[in-house]
């Protein structure tokens, strides 16, 4: 994913604050990163911050800071979204 990406989603989304080359995400909103490693995804949970070098991003999370290559980053997660009834079988929608 492209920095440019990532931004866009965080401030869109995320209502985070952009601020030069760092991103600082709300107390309120909870994020998770998945970055590839290897053939697997390893999740970076409750990210607070994001700071994009030249080469490297920084990410900040409640109690540790990652050093990352941008182009490990393949999605965000919203943890706290709710997408509705939890009962999706046809015929059983509680509008």
């Amino acid at each position: 994913m492209r920095p440019e990406t990532l931004k866009d989603i965080l401030t869109s989304q995320f209502d985070a604050a952009a601020e030069g080359n760092e991103i600082l995400i709300p107390e309120a909103k909870r994020v998770t990163l998945l970055l590839i490693a290897g053939d697997t995804l390893m999740p970076v949970v409750r990210v607070k911050s994001v700071r994009f070098a030249e080469n490297y991003m920084a990410v900040t999370t409640d109690e540790q800071r990652y050093f990352v290559d941008a182009d490990s980053l393949f999605g965000v997660r919203h943890e706290d979204f709710d997408a509705g009834s939890k009962d999706s079988r046809p015929g059983f929608n509680r509008s």
